[in-house]
């Protein structure tokens, strides 16, 4: 497979991060709620309230 192929163009195996913006431990967090309830199950239900912060740990 190129390096263009794998999203980088050095060729030297380290992804590139040139333009991109490490999103916030909030919105990390949120978007794991969103995967759990896209997966049908309730986020905030006891077990999985705290899914989101152990994860973005």
């Amino acid at each position: 497979m190129s390096a263009s192929a794998q999203g980088n163009s050095a060729g030297d195996g380290k992804p590139r991060t040139v333009g991109r913006v490490r999103p916030t431990r909030f919105d990390a967090e949120a978007a794991v709620r969103t995967l759990i309830s896209w997966a049908g199950d309730d986020p905030a239900r006891p077990g999985l309230i705290d899914t989101p912060s152990r994860v973005v740990r």
